[in-house]
C-alpha cells in the first residue's frame, strides 16, 4: 500500500487551517450555531440539573432517605435521554462540518462562500459511517461489562459469597478487569482510526460509503496517521484548555478530575461550573466560533490531504 507523506500532510493541514480561515468559517458557523443553541437551551441545563440531583441524592442516602434511589433513577433516565438527543444533534452537525471542510480542502466545494447549505447524500453517508463506528464501540463496552460481571461473580464465589468486604471485592475485580479495559481501549482506538480516518474524504470525493475503503487505504499507515494526528490536534487540545481556563478558571480541571474519580461524591464546584456554563453560554459560543475554523480545519483537513496524497486526482 502507498505510504502517507507525514511532513507534507502536516504542512498542508496547517496551511489550510490558518490560510483558509474565512472559507472554513463559512462552512462551520451555521451547524456550530445549531449545536450551540441546543447545548445552551437544552443539554447544559439538563446536565446542571443532573449534577444538582446527584449531590442531593448523596445527601439523602447519607440520611437513609427511603426515596433516594428512586429519585436518582428518575433523574438518570431523563438525563440519559438528554445525552442521546444531544449526541444525535452533535453527530449530524459534526458530519455536515466534516464534509463541508473536506470539500473545501479537496477543491470540491460549490455555492456561496459565506454559508454551507449543500446537505445531501454525502452528509448522510458520513452520518451513517460514524453511527456504525459508535455501534461498534457500544458493542465493545457491552462486552467488557459482561466480562466484568462474570469476573465479579467468580470473585464473589471465591471469597465466600455475600459476606465479602466491598473494598476487597472492588480491589479483586479491578485487578482483573482494568487490564482488560485498557486492552479493549487500545484495540478500539486502532479500529476507530483505521475505519474513520479517511472515511470523510473518501465519501466526499467518491460519493459512497467510505468505512471499508478507509480500512484498506490506511493499511500500513497507522503510525503515520497517529503521528500526524498528534502534531495537528495538539494545538486544538491546547486551544480548548485555554478557553476553558479563561472562562472557568484553573479550578475547572480539578473539578473534572474529582468528578471522574468520585462520580457519586458531592462536588459543589462542578455544580457551580455547570451553572456558570449556562450563564456564560453566549460568550463560550462566540469564543468557540472564532477558533472553530482553525480547530476543525486541523481536525478534518489532515485526512483530506492524506487522501489526496494516496489517491491523486487522475487516479480517482
Amino acid at each position: 500500500m502507498s505510504k502517507m507523506p507525514v511532513g507534507r500532510t502536516i504542512s498542508q493541514t496547517y496551511g489550510f487551517a490558518f490560510g483558509w480561515y474565512l472559507p472554513i468559517l463559512g462552512v462551520v458557523w451555521l451547524p456550530f450555531l445549531v449545536l450551540a443553541l441546543v447545548g445552551y437551551f437544552y443539554f447544559f441545563p439538563a446536565m446542571a440539573a443532573m449534577i444538582d440531583a446527584t449531590q442531593q441524592m448523596v445527601q439523602q442516602m447519607a440520611q437513609n432517605h427511603p426515596q433516594a434511589a428512586l429519585l436518582m433513577q428518575a433523574h438518570m433516565g431523563q438525563f440519559m435521554g438528554s445525552i442521546y438527543a444531544f449526541n444525535l444533534v452533535t453527530l449530524i452537525t459534526f458530519s455536515v462540518m466534516a464534509v463541508g471542510i473536506s470539500k473545501e480542502a479537496l477543491g470540491l466545494r460549490r455555492g456561496p462562500r459565506f454559508i454551507y447549505l449543500d446537505y445531501g447524500k454525502r452528509e448522510l453517508l458520513v452520518i451513517a459511517g460514524f453511527f456504525v463506528v459508535f455501534v461498534m464501540i457500544y458493542i465493545a463496552i457491552v462486552a467488557v461489562a459482561i466480562v466484568g460481571g462474570i469476573i465479579a461473580a467468580i470473585v464473589l464465589v471465591s471469597h465466600g459469597g455475600a459476606h465479602i468486604d466491598p473494598v476487597t471485592m472492588g480491589t479483586s475485580i479491578g485487578k482483573y478487569i482494568l487490564p482488560i479495559v485498557g486492552l479493549v481501549e487500545l484495540i478500539s482506538l486502532y479500529f476507530v482510526i483505521r475505519l474513520t480516518y479517511l472515511m470523510v474524504p473518501i465519501t466526499t470525493a467518491e460519493g459512497h460509503f467510505g468505512i471499508w475503503r478507509s480500512w484498506r487505504m490506511t493499511r500500513g499507515n497507522f503510525w503515520r496517521i497517529l503521528g500526524v494526528a498528534i502534531v495537528t490536534l495538539l494545538p486544538l487540545f491546547i486551544i480548548q484548555l485555554g478557553i476553558s481556563a479563561f472562562f472557568f478558571g484553573p479550578g475547572f480541571f480539578g473539578s473534572l478530575i474529582a468528578s471522574e474519580m468520585h462520580p457519586l461524591s458531592p462536588n459543589p464546584q462542578m455544580s457551580m461550573l455547570m451553572h456558570k456554563m449556562v450563564q456564560q453560554g453566549i460568550y463560550i459560543w462566540v469564543a468557540g466560533l472564532v477558533t472553530a475554523p482553525i480547530s476543525y480545519g486541523l481536525m478534518f483537513g489532515q485526512a483530506a490531504f492524506a487522501y489526496r496524497a494516496l489517491v491523486p486526482p487522475a487516479a480517482e
